[in-house]
């Protein structure tokens, strides 16, 4: 499954190159329509007075949501600038071949499949447009807690459990995070005494030639390590983490059949 992150969705826009490109990303990331209903959309769907925008979801079910004033503001530029057909009829979102643009008939959704992936490829995103769309339910949930119904309608998902998947990846990023706080107090190489440095799984001897670590030090470390572990209150056998280069260096004694 491909997610996109916030700050990857920004760097796509800064990659867009054409207002087609700006076009297609913005209509995805600002309202989450599914790639289909973002093909279908024309400028006669855009209703600027009431400040919203028309989509044909799936079973030509009809979806009119808040138009955001960042959009708003895209689509306002796009006129502006005049490379743009605005027209009612015309695509909101034009084909990247002005040769091949049709006003009849319905309209194929693969050239905003591969607007996006070009735009993410110069970004150096790995997207496409569904992942858009979870970007912008994860966005929503994140700037408007509990307001999963709402998001429900801008989805158009017919069962709020649907709604719920995109619930459940935010908490569980957020969750995650707490991994960062992980910490197994293991010294560094650089704050470990000269007797006992490690280098390369030998231990460096002074003047003489090195010799692996089960050799030399071992024990004299295991004992170290016991009495700290005693001082701090916690069993003996504990304090070898798992992760400490003991583990691999030292090998116990054989266990002897009865």
């Amino acid at each position: 499954m491909v997610t996109v992150a916030a700050v990857q969705v920004r760097a796509m826009f800064l990659a867009c190159e054409t207002w087609q490109e700006r076009l297609c990303l913005g209509l995805l990331a600002y309202l989450g329509p599914r790639r289909s209903a973002a093909a279908r959309a024309r400028w006669r769907d855009v209703d600027f007075d009431t400040g919203t925008i028309r989509f044909y979801e799936k079973g030509d079910k009809v979806a009119v949501k808040p138009l955001p004033k960042e959009l708003r503001d895209l689509l306002c530029g796009a006129i502006e600038s005049g490379e743009v057909p605005t027209g009612s009829v015309d695509w909101l979102i034009p084909n990247r071949r002005s040769a091949s643009v049709r006003h009849k008939g319905v309209r194929s959704s693969k050239f905003v499949w591969e607007t996006v992936r070009i735009v993410a490829a110069r970004a150096g995103v790995n997207a496409h447009p569904h992942a858009i769309r979870a970007a912008f339910a994860t966005l929503f949930l994140e700037s408007n807690p509990n307001r999963l119904t709402a998001l429900q309608a801008l989805m158009g998902h017919e069962r709020v459990d649907t709604t719920m998947i995109y619930l459940r990846r935010l908490n569980r990023d957020r969750d995650m995070e707490s991994v960062r706080d992980l910490s197994w107090d293991a010294p560094l190489p650089e704050q470990i005494d000269t007797p006992y440095r490690i280098r390369t799984g030998v231990a460096a001897v002074r003047g003489r030639r090195p010799r692996p670590l089960a050799e030399r030090g071992a024990e004299e470390m295991l004992a170290d390590l016991k009495a700290a572990a005693r001082r701090e209150s916690f069993p003996a056998e504990r304090s070898v983490l798992p992760s400490s280069p003991l583990r691999d260096c030292i090998h116990p004694e054989p266990v002897l059949p009865p």
